[in-house]
């Protein structure tokens, strides 16, 4: 298992309980804003947006108190990408969406979540809704998620 310098674990099936950390550079512009999803890029030290049903989502963009939240991170800027499975967070629900407290949620557009659908593949739940919520065809929205990665 590779390990970040901190010794905080990067393998993105670890599924224990708990707010977990990394310090990565992001390579995307135009998405990278707190609440999104995000996958591995080519290396290491970076990631990118997620897009419609990734199945490698590492974990999602954390707020930073010294960064305006609804500013996208520009290249290379550090981002803290949050994990862990059980830990209740909000995240942007894609355009279109009608979701019910409980329905599973995976990767949509963009780094944010939608419907997993009636028979969702496990390797695309990303959490579960803690709310319910729709959008639509024209707006995002935040919604509560208990994350599963």
């Amino acid at each position: 298992m590779t390990t970040h310098q901190q010794g905080i674990p990067l393998n993105p099936h670890d599924r224990r309980p708990g707010h977990l950390a990394l310090r990565l550079k992001t390579v995307d512009t135009g998405h990278s804003i707190p609440g999104r999803l995000v996958v591995r890029d080519t290396d290491d030290s970076h990631v990118t947006i997620a897009g419609n049903d990734a199945v490698n989502v590492i974990g999602y963009i954390a707020p930073t108190p010294s960064h305006d939240s609804t500013v996208d991170f520009a290249t290379e800027n550090e981002l803290r990408i949050e994990f862990g499975s059980g830990v209740i967070v909000p995240l942007t629900l894609a355009t279109g969406q009608t979701i019910v407290k409980g329905d599973l949620l995976g990767p949509a557009a963009h780094g944010m979540v939608k419907d997993a659908g009636a028979d969702p593949d496990s390797d695309k739940i990303t959490g579960q809704a803690e709310e319910s919520v729709t959008t639509s065809t024209l707006a995002t929205a935040p919604i509560l998620v208990r994350m599963r990665i």
